[in-house]
């Protein structure tokens, strides 16, 4: 079973065919929400075997306390993805995510880079990520 879970709707890049085209928000997922959607993530792993939930958005660590929020509250023998497009991580995000790193997998939407032209080296910039968090072991 795989679930997805929308962050929020704040990036840091501004894609011309991003499906999100609505305004910009800053809207984040609601921590009130948090205890229920704990208990269904136990129940789907109880009753549907492996789980994996994925933390999307916008860009999930631009919401660093409410996406470490969510992935505390995952049972603990669930799989993580984070989907970032890995441009620039906000002071503690490698911290936050390094406490899951045996049962995280970092996505990365690399094709924004291109598309946001006001960008430059932006390229660059994202391969220097990926690479550090590689070299720090994520997959």
């Amino acid at each position: 079973m795989n679930i997805a879970v929308y962050v929020n709707n704040r990036c840091n890049m501004r894609c011309p065919y991003c499906y999100d085209g609505r305004k910009r928000t800053g809207r984040e997922f609601d921590p009130g929400l948090m205890p229920d959607l704990f208990r269904f993530c136990g129940r789907m792993r109880d009753e549907g075997g492996p789980l994996r939930v994925s933390f999307v958005g916008g860009e999930p660590s631009l919401s660093l306390s409410t996406l470490a929020a969510l992935m505390a509250g995952m049972p603990e023998d669930c799989g993580l993805n984070i989907m970032t497009n890995a441009w620039v991580w906000p002071e503690g995000f490698l911290d936050v995510i390094g406490r899951y790193k045996d049962r995280l997998q970092i996505i990365t939407s690399y094709d924004g880079v291109f598309q946001d032209r006001r960008k430059q080296g932006s390229g660059e910039r994202v391969r220097s990520n990926i690479r550090v968090l590689l070299d720090r072991g994520f997959n």
